[in-house]
């Protein structure tokens, strides 16, 4: 990982020969989501943490601690998601992470 605290809702781990840490990434089917604080999740996603049974494609979103953090996923067909590389970040992310401006988004062609 980065050092960086998990963030709910914000932090995705990832395989890092695929999606580098320090990535945006972009999961179309979590836009609109609730999060905790009543918001709609804008569908950006930060790369901030690796796992051992993460290969190849495969991510796994930090959804909080609590099952009832689950719920807004339950409704998702998971196996359909699709993340798309939209960018970096520096630092850490927060739960509080707003989409990223354009001046922290190194596009990815």
């Amino acid at each position: 990982s980065l050092g960086c605290k998990l963030a709910p809702m914000r932090t995705v781990a990832v395989d890092p020969s695929v999606f580098p840490r320090h990535s945006v990434l972009f999961i179309k089917q979590t836009v609109g989501m609730k999060l905790p604080d009543g918001t709609l999740h804008d569908g950006y996603w930060y790369a901030s943490d690796v796992g051992r049974a993460i290969k190849g494609l495969r991510v796994d979103l930090f959804t909080g601690i609590t099952a009832q953090s689950m719920r807004a996923f339950q409704a998702l067909n998971l196996g359909t998601m699709k993340a798309v590389k939209v960018g970096t970040f520096e630092g850490c992310p927060s739960s509080k992470s707003p989409a990223p401006a354009s001046r922290q988004i190194a596009a990815a062609n």
